[in-house]
């Protein structure tokens, strides 16, 4: 419970005392009283800040675990030292979703927009971070559309994306379909509004694939034409758009009251793609 911010928080650590356990022990350093917007942010980047240097510490002790000259005494200490210092990653980065949620209370009149704008940016970065991919959508495509155009907007825009792979890459087929009808909406939006962007190519490429998996070749033709034949993605998703429309052609060949015109169709549509794909090599 004192990993989700929130009113409780407080009844939960005087629960935690209770039965015993020291409120240091169970929430680590104490949060500091902020008394304004900025004070809040300031505080929430602090421990953000501490949380990425220690991510990067995480790395190495990861990697000493996996030294095979270590003693088993040795092998218990990095493992302890690991434990430590997630804990105290997962600490600072809850803390800092607590201040920049505490900010947003304190928000008034004379802050800056920017600042505000930015803070949103941490919280959907934070959340992410925290395994909360929903929430990180939410704070991240709001964001994204209140700032059109600005390279703050992209970058939330970037983290809804995250956001969006990490469900795709754990949901069902049903759910699949669910999420691409909510992505599609927002892609639009980044491929109209940051058209040169890596992050618009990337959106508008996952739902094209996405409607290859599906089987909706009208589809995901459409959407590639939004995506420049001279990028990487560009020419690599119509690569791969060419091979399963010429595979569905082979396929349609065999079959008996084929129509002929819908038949050349399809291989014409496949040799263009993959002359595309191959001319801009």
């Amino acid at each position: 419970m004192l990993r989700t911010p929130g009113a409780h928080l407080e009844e939960t650590r005087a629960l935690l005392s209770q039965l015993g356990i020291a409120e240091e022990d169970a929430s680590g350093e104490e949060l500091p009283n902020v008394k304004s917007f900025s004070e809040a942010v300031a505080a929430a980047e602090e421990r953000l800040n501490r949380s990425e240097t220690a991510t990067i510490e995480l790395q190495t002790l990861t990697d000493r675990q996996q030294d095979a000259s270590l003693t088993e005494e040795e092998k218990k200490e990095v493992t302890a030292q690991l434990t430590a210092q997630q804990t105290q990653i997962d600490r600072d980065r809850e803390q800092a979703i607590e201040l920049l949620q505490t900010g947003f209370r304190l928000f008034q009149a004379e802050d800056s927009r920017a600042d505000l704008t930015h803070s949103r940016f941490l919280l959907a970065y934070l959340l992410l971070k925290q395994h909360r991919p929903w929430d990180a959508i939410v704070v991240g495509e709001f964001t994204a559309r209140s700032d059109p155009g600005s390279e703050q907007g992209l970058r939330c825009a970037a983290i809804t994306l995250g956001g969006y792979g990490d469900l795709l890459r754990t949901v069902g087929e049903e759910q699949q379909t669910q999420l691409t009808a909510a992505l599609k909406p927002f892609a639009m939006y980044l491929s109209d509004t940051w058209p040169a962007s890596e992050e618009a190519a990337a959106a508008t490429a996952a739902l094209v694939q996405l409607h290859l998996k599906a089987g909706q070749w009208e589809q995901a033709q459409a959407l590639l034409k939004r995506i420049p034949v001279e990028s990487s993605s560009g020419t690599a998703l119509r690569r791969d758009v060419g091979l399963t429309l010429y595979s569905q052609y082979l396929q349609q060949r065999r079959l008996p009251d084929v129509d002929d015109q819908k038949l050349q169709d399809t291989r014409s549509q496949a040799i263009e793609l993959l002359l595309n794909a191959s001319e801009a090599l």
